[in-house]
């Protein structure tokens, strides 16, 4: 007779740590879920600023180089492309959870030689709007 009453007691048990233990996985799916859809929303935000941060300066350097009196200068811009490239290395910049006091100058200097290698680029096939094509 105990075996019958204790067989009874442990299926009394069963769908308590069944419904205990589906919910906790649930839960935990449902919160790396919510983790993951936060960064990936995060990520399409970030890249929304870029964007609108890079078109403000190309239209900012496209302005300036409309207004520039001085004809004997030959003043160049980036195309839109160089300038959100810029953008983005800027951000990446912004962003870097591990930037330093000491190790921001190096990162400047990578972002330096970074749009330099950029312009050549451009100036190579001749992708650069000069000045007389106002």
């Amino acid at each position: 007779m105990a075996d019958a009453s204790q067989a009874a007691s442990i299926s009394i048990w069963i769908p308590v740590l069944s419904a205990l233990g589906g919910s906790l996985i649930t839960g935990l799916f449902g919160y790396f879920l919510n983790k993951t859809n936060k960064k990936s929303e995060e990520r399409k935000h970030l890249k929304t600023l870029v964007f609108n941060a890079a078109t403000e300066n190309h239209k900012v350097a496209f302005e300036w180089l409309k207004r520039m009196d001085d004809k004997k200068a030959d003043p160049k811009i980036l195309p839109l492309e160089g300038s959100l490239l810029h953008m983005v290395k800027v951000a990446d910049l912004l962003f870097d959870e591990k930037i330093t006091e000491a190790n921001l100058p190096d990162k400047v200097k990578e972002i330096t030689e970074y749009m330099k290698l950029i312009e050549k680029t451009y100036e190579k096939f001749g992708n650069r709007p000069r000045s007389e094509e106002k």
